[in-house]
């Protein structure tokens, strides 16, 4: 009796121990501290962690996991803008999205409904896709933007099936169905028996039915090559639509019998012909049932794209897996093609009940990441105006097609801010369409509908500076775009070029979708008498960087102006505003050759030791503010990083040896200490 006691009094023991074990276990997966979280994505910028934060907070099971991918971002993007890799859709009949869409290819004459003949990759009704612009697919490719929806960070869940129930899950992916043509409610001649089972067309043209449900099919299909469900659910419904198509019907001409429910195959084509190359596949792998064609095509994407690491849908649109970058395994074309599946996912958990379990996500990190601390740009020395083509614009009170509408004054306006629009990115595709607006006053005007007055003007093999302002405390790196490389192209720092005769867009934008717009002509000849470069035997002029530089601290516009030999054509401007002949130059003013209103070429003034706050303007002064500025860049820079750039990094190297150091430091403490003072250098 008494060993029968110390039995059970040690597994009681026992159990409490191992329950205690347990519980704290659960416990500490579920309270991860939040400094435990922010160190685990050291890399990623601040921003975007706390969206992670946030989302940690609201599903506790939910693991964030950082994919270090060694490569660096502009990389990447500049990768994937190749011809062909990825498109856009346009619309004959709405806003066409056009800044999303290149024109790098293609010509200058009026077709299909739109202004221009873009190279068409793939058509559709009502529509084209062309190839993304570099600014489009920096926008779908940032994880910044999708960190902070239930529905969009799905697409960075692991796609494995893990240790789900199949009953269970057979039952859940049918109501998932509900209102599709595989649901087994749904009774038609196409698709669905009497019975709710799979009914199809052979390839002697004959209907025959079957025992199984569609759902039946998905998760045996799933089950079989260990993917996720609901995410093969979400795919099949995404690439055929919710009422089917030529690649399920069966009666495709050519191609009777023939079946591919996940679009294998279907290369995108200018004759729109995607779904007959989509059944060809199917038939050279004998796909000739519903059942055939969806276990083939989830065996397609577990050995194509799950075994070679695509284990996410991010990582399948954008195969950036094994730190390489390549456009090629990349499952589909259209940028948006993983965002119109993640609402069926999401809507397939909710209705499972089983959102909030334990879940895995990657989060890709890049190099030289935009931080997103950017919220408004702008280009420097240029007009924010333009006109609103009234006939056919849509004025909303908010930068959402859902919103009201409203009405302007006038067509002539002034333009307060280019911006992303505030819509979730779901399969309604709120990024995708009239994703970028302009505020005027308290109305919102979609980008396709305004002409900017920015024009500048830059001759053939010439260049041209662009120079940008931010919100306060921003230290983001902006890019660019040229919209048409062909007539000009411009660089990491805002630096045109002109290829060849011809007007384009040049595009900065930030992490966030804020954009600015320029126009830009490239011009084979100068006007008479109108200089090209500036020239001045009193300041130091870098006509390659585009800089003025050896500016004494407190020099004022008139007193540069005169100093260059050039100054009846010269204007100078600080943050987009001219300056008068008695204000001080700082550094990150622009000074610009301008005739009839176009400007030739630009510069940028450096002031020695006048760095600018957070990569901004300079103030005029050498104080704290600039000694803080180069303490920091010295910090990052044992990071591997950089907090500044263009004229701020060489107004912060104080000593002239192109790189910032303690010397610098020890320069501008010493000035504001009255100890000595920094002489003016030439860059």
């Amino acid at each position: 009796m008494h060993s029968l006691k110390r039995v059970l009094s040690f597994l009681m023991a026992t159990i409490i121990i191992l329950t205690t074990f347990i519980s704290s276990g659960f416990s500490a997966l579920a309270a991860e501290s939040q400094t435990d979280f922010y160190n685990k994505f050291n890399g990623l910028p601040t921003a975007y962690i706390n969206k992670l934060w946030e989302l940690k907070q609201q599903h506790p099971n939910w693991q964030f996991e950082p994919m270090n991918t060694g490569l660096d971002w502009d990389t990447v993007i500049n990768t994937e803008a190749q011809p062909k890799a990825n498109t856009v859709w346009l619309s004959t009949s709405t806003a066409v999205t056009r800044l999303y869409a290149d024109r790098s290819v293609g010509t200058y004459t009026a077709s299909r409904g739109l202004d221009y003949t873009y190279e068409v990759r793939d058509q559709g009704s009502g529509g084209y896709y062309v190839d993304a612009s570099v600014m489009a697919i920096a926008a779908f490719m940032n994880p910044y933007y999708f960190l902070d929806s239930d529905v969009t960070v799905l697409m960075f869940e692991n796609l494995g099936w893990g240790d789900l129930d199949y009953n269970t899950t057979v039952n859940n992916i049918e109501a998932m169905l509900t209102g599709t043509f595989m649901s087994k409610s749904n009774i038609n001649t196409n698709y669905v028996s009497a019975s709710g089972c799979v009914t199809y067309v052979n390839t002697s043209g004959q209907r025959v039915s079957t025992g199984d449900t569609y759902a039946a099919l998905i998760c045996t299909a799933a089950k079989n090559n260990k993917l996720n469900p609901y995410y093969l659910t979400s795919k099949i419904l995404g690439e055929v639509g919710t009422n089917g198509s030529g690649s399920t019907s069966g009666t495709t001409s050519s191609y009777t019998g023939y079946y591919n429910y996940l679009n294998v195959g279907a290369s995108d084509s200018s004759s729109g012909d995607a779904v007959a190359n989509g059944l060809s596949y199917a038939k050279s792998h004998g796909w000739t049932s519903p059942g055939a064609a969806i276990e083939g095509g989830a065996q397609t994407i577990a050995n194509g794209y799950i075994s070679a690491g695509q284990d996410t849908p991010y990582l399948q649109k954008f195969n950036v897996a094994n730190g390489k970058i390549t456009t090629s395994h990349q499952y589909m074309t259209a940028i948006n093609g993983i965002h119109v599946t993640l609402q069926k996912t999401y809507d397939g958990y909710k209705t499972a009940g089983t959102l909030d379990s334990v879940r895995t996500f990657k989060i890709p990190v890049y190099k030289n990441m935009p931080n997103a601390t950017g919220s408004t740009i702008s280009f420097s020395g240029y007009p924010q105006t333009g006109t609103v083509k009234r006939s056919i614009a849509t004025i909303r009170t908010d930068r959402n097609y859902s919103a009201a509408k409203t009405t302007l004054s006038s067509d002539n306006v002034t333009l307060e801010a280019g911006l992303h629009n505030n819509g979730n990115v779901t399969q309604t595709g709120t990024m995708y369409y009239g994703p970028l607006w302009y505020k005027v006053g308290n109305a919102y005007v979609i980008e396709d509908y305004v002409e900017v007055n920015a024009n500048a003007t830059v001759k053939k093999g010439g260049t041209l500076q662009l120079n940008t302002s931010q919100n306060s405390g921003s230290t983001e790196k902006p890019r660019f775009m040229s919209w048409d490389k062909r007539i000009a192209t411009v660089n990491a720092n805002g630096v045109v070029t002109g290829v060849s005769q011809g007007t384009t867009k040049v595009v900065a934008y930030l992490a966030n979708g804020s954009f600015a717009v320029v126009n830009v002509t490239v011009s084979t000849t100068t006007p008479t008498g109108v200089p090209t470069t500036i020239t001045s035997s009193n300041y130091s002029v870098n006509n390659t960087a585009s800089f003025i530089s050896k500016i004494p601290l407190g020099t004022t516009a008139g007193t540069l102006k005169s100093g260059l030999n050039e100054k009846q054509y010269v204007s100078i401007t600080k943050g987009g505003r001219t300056l008068g002949d008695n204000e001080i130059v700082t550094t990150g003013c622009v000074v610009s050759i301008v005739s009839n209103g176009s400007t030739i070429k630009s510069y940028t003034t450096i002031v020695t030791g006048d760095v600018g706050e957070n990569n901004g303007l300079g103030d005029g002064a050498i104080d704290i503010a600039d000694l803080i500025a180069i303490r920091n860049e010295i910090l990052a820079s044992l990071k591997g990083k950089s907090t500044l750039s263009g004229a701020n990094y060489k107004a912060a190297d104080v000593d002239g040896n192109g790189s910032i150091e303690i010397d610098d430091l020890i320069k501008v403490r010493d000035q504001i200490l009255k100890r000595s003072t920094i002489s003016p250098r030439a860059y």
